[in-house]
């Protein structure tokens, strides 16, 4: 309109390359209206075809902050949401957060105030405007507390959309983080090693291959059924995760606001060396096993993912919607330490 994008649009006049990866996406989606149906972690992993983590800051687990710290060495895409309101519109809170809005988080750091240590996160509201105004924000006087280096090198006074906050903050103000990185790396205390993927594509068909979860033992064997061999023994130096599995489900239509995603989750069997079975594992095997791993529930999101410690042998992966009879393709992909090639 009057010579201006309406949509994405760079500070820079002569940058119009935002607009035409936007344009891009809006074609993937389905439309421009379309983007507004997805979800921070779903446009993480569409751009980088990453490893994805999502961690519920109602409830943080006690590595919160090493997590996000490993993350940001790793170089990992980071973002956070804001409840939604009453209403559909995003509205401004008295804090200064958007409500329904995600964030950046670009940075991470502890810093002394008051002679105690502080941990504070970074955030940066993608609209260019608008920012928190509480503790740590850029007009709060307790940047007085803090040594005069670290001001200068966190403090930055300017309605650009970025500030700080406290981690305990971020915990009640957000509803969820998401990481996104290029491989697991940033997942694990343990960076020495590489990662290996596989990626196995298969579909779920009603009356067929569709099998429901294990509520259903008789018709949970006709789920499809993955095979993977662990060799090696993971290290007594790493954090004891030596296998991602990440199932994620295609969507079935072609605009993403008339996707409909299925209860999904997955099982990991072990199964004994000898003898050697092909085809299928009957529904005997799996009324006789106990399962070694498993998705810790069902939900219905595009992707789940459970990262494992798994020892050496032979295992069966059965991905599966939570109902039987519900058709959907999907994509297995299974990321695992050189040193356990799995």
């Amino acid at each position: 309109i009057n010579g201006r994008p309406i949509f994405v649009q760079s500070k820079k006049q002569n940058e119009f390359w935002p607009s035409l990866l936007e344009k891009a996406y809006a074609k993937v989606c389905g439309s421009y209206a379309d983007m507004n149906a997805g979800t921070l972690a779903e446009a993480m992993v569409d751009f980088t075809g990453g490893v994805h983590m999502c961690i519920q800051l109602s409830d943080p687990p006690s590595d919160l902050w090493e997590s996000m710290s490993r993350a940001g060495r790793f170089g990992a895409l980071m973002g956070c949401s804001t409840p939604k309101g009453e209403s559909s519109s995003l509205s401004l809170c008295p804090n200064g957060l958007v409500q329904g809005h995600a964030y950046t988080v670009t940075g991470v750091i502890q810093v002394m105030s008051r002679g105690k240590p502080v941990k504070i996160v970074r955030l940066w509201n993608p609209w260019g405007k608008g920012e928190w105004n509480g503790d740590w924000s850029d007009q709060s006087s307790i940047w007085k507390t803090v040594s005069p280096q670290d001001r200068e090198n966190c403090l930055s006074v300017a309605e650009d959309g970025e500030f700080w906050m406290t981690l305990e903050d971020l915990c009640e103000f957000y509803t969820e983080l998401d990481l996104c990185g290029l491989n697991p790396d940033f997942l694990d205390e343990d960076s020495s090693g590489l990662w290996r993927s596989s990626i196995a594509e298969g579909r779920w068909v009603a009356g067929t291959t569709a099998g429901g979860c294990m509520n259903n033992r008789e018709t949970f064997w006709t789920n499809p059924q993955f095979r993977i061999k662990v060799w090696k023994e993971i290290s007594t130096r790493t954090a004891a995760k030596n296998i991602l599995v990440s199932l994620m489900q295609k969507p079935d239509k072609r605009n993403r606001h008339l996707v409909q995603n299925f209860h999904i989750g997955f099982t990991v069997f072990e199964r004994s060396p000898a003898p050697p079975h092909k085809g299928k594992f009957p529904a005997s095997f799996f009324s006789a096993q106990k399962p070694a791993a498993q998705t810790k529930t069902f939900i219905n999101a595009r992707e789940v993912m459970e990262f494992l410690t798994l020892m050496p042998g032979e295992y069966v992966i059965v991905p599966s919607t939570f109902n039987p009879n519900e058709t959907s393709s999907f994509i297995l992909t299974i990321h695992c330490r050189t040193e356990t090639l799995c």
